[in-house]
């Protein structure tokens, strides 16, 4: 059996940490989620306002 690298084991170990610190998905799709609420909020209440304008 070989014996262990602590350099191999030691850079392995810090690859798991950065690949865990990424964001989730679940995170993503919240933000964008909420632009488009937001998008469509505004463009549903200027229409809504031309609407009343030309009315």
């Amino acid at each position: 059996m070989a014996k262990e690298n602590p350099l191999l084991n030691e850079d392995i170990e810090k690859r798991i940490q950065d690949v865990r610190y990424e964001k989730g998905e679940s995170e993503k799709s919240r933000r964008s989620m909420f632009y488009i609420v937001i998008v469509c909020l505004v463009t549903l209440s200027v229409i809504l306002s031309l609407l009343r304008y030309l009315g």
